[in-house]
């Protein structure tokens, strides 16, 4: 049985393993996710999962040989080549969301696992295309005075309020939300690795 780490300080991802059924143990460092425009998304999205992996797994070399799986994940939005992380005020947000307004951008979240019996890293990308509907100012405003877009990468969350503005979208629902559990469930079947579960 192999005990699963999230690196990640993400309510949402904990969220979705926790409701997948899975026994996980929340353990995360700081770590940048200073975004470099001239990389490409999903290179970028994979680059920072790594970085958030390798952060923890180099800070815990005590823990070779075991049956231990470190999970962490980045989740970013690209429209038109650029990459949109959190916003980092107000009008960043409104900014963001004026750029998704009637438009289909791409959310992308980079997954590394790290077994620390083989010792091995596993790592992918997975995209989910999102429409959104055309946006009025007025809604823009009420909804980011809710508070809601300012953690969430492209400013805005599928899974709570952000939902109202998405049109239709192709792929991985749970991706949206930051990690694409269709990816997990497969990579650990795939893998053997018989992950704790309540």
């Amino acid at each position: 049985m192999y005990k699963l780490i999230l690196a990640s300080q993400s309510p949402r991802r904990r969220q979705l393993l926790e409701q997948a059924g899975f026994l996980i143990h929340v353990s995360s460092l700081e770590v940048s996710e200073n975004i470099d425009v001239n990389i490409n998304p999903t290179t970028m999205a994979q680059m920072l999962a790594r970085r958030k992996c390798e952060a923890w797994v180099n800070s815990n070399n005590a823990l070779k040989n075991q049956k231990i799986l470190v999970l962490a994940a980045d989740t970013l939005v690209a429209i038109s080549g650029r990459v949109l992380g959190k916003p980092k005020n107000i009008s960043e947000a409104q900014y963001y969301l004026g750029l998704l307004s009637g438009q289909t951008h791409s959310v992308i979240t980079g997954v590394c696992v790290y077994a620390f019996d083989s010792e091995v890293y596993f790592e992918s990308a997975v995209t989910t295309k999102v429409e959104f509907r055309a946006l009025e100012d007025d809604e823009i405003s009420k909804y980011i005075a809710s508070g809601e877009p300012m953690d969430k990468a492209g400013a805005y969350g599928i899974q709570g309020e952000g939902r109202r503005f998405v049109k239709t979208f192709e792929g991985s629902w749970s991706n949206v939300v930051g990690l694409p559990m269709e990816y997990i469930e497969t990579l650990f079947k795939e893998n053997n690795w018989d992950v704790g579960r309540k």
